[in-house]
């Protein structure tokens, strides 16, 4: 698995933010080969963590050019540029035992 974590600043507008990448992100991220999830998170002091995890490193990689292209396109979104991009190969994760 590949993951890419980017970190917004001054998103003031959380709720609305997450509700234009629900409707005009999410839906373009279902057509990479390899998607698996993605999620935003609101990490306070507004500032956002956006995670995608994706099955091949190919897909994580046009992940982060669909990235770029919508924020250039949906200036309303009030995203700017990431602060900080990371991504790589996901070498550990544990979940939660089932009762």
């Amino acid at each position: 698995m590949y993951v890419s974590i980017r970190k917004y600043d001054d998103v003031y507008d959380f709720s609305s933010i997450s509700k234009k990448l629900t409707e005009s992100f999410a839906p373009k991220l279902y057509e990479i080969n390899g998607f698996v999830r993605y999620c935003i998170v609101d990490i306070g002091n507004d500032s956002l963590l956006s995670i995608s995890t994706f099955e091949n490193k190919r897909g994580m990689e046009e992940s982060e050019s669909l990235a770029k292209d919508w924020r250039d396109n949906h200036p309303e979104g009030h995203m700017g540029n990431p602060t900080h991009i990371f991504h790589g190969e996901e070498k550990m994760w544990v979940l939660r035992k089932s009762s």
